[in-house]
């Protein structure tokens, strides 16, 4: 039971990691940006994105 809650610990922080990493690459690539608010404002044409 430790050794897999210490597994979903670790799974997160790997998750977050990538979030974070996204957001950086995203907010530095104006194009990607437009794209991600494009998405936003069009949540019904791709529901299954987010």
């Amino acid at each position: 039971m430790h050794y897999t809650k210490q597994v979903q610990v670790l799974l997160r922080r790997y998750f977050i990691q990538i979030q974070v990493q996204a957001l950086n690459y995203l907010a530095k690539n104006v194009q990607a940006a437009d794209m991600v608010v494009y998405v936003q404002n069009n949540l019904w044409a791709v529901p299954q994105f987010f």
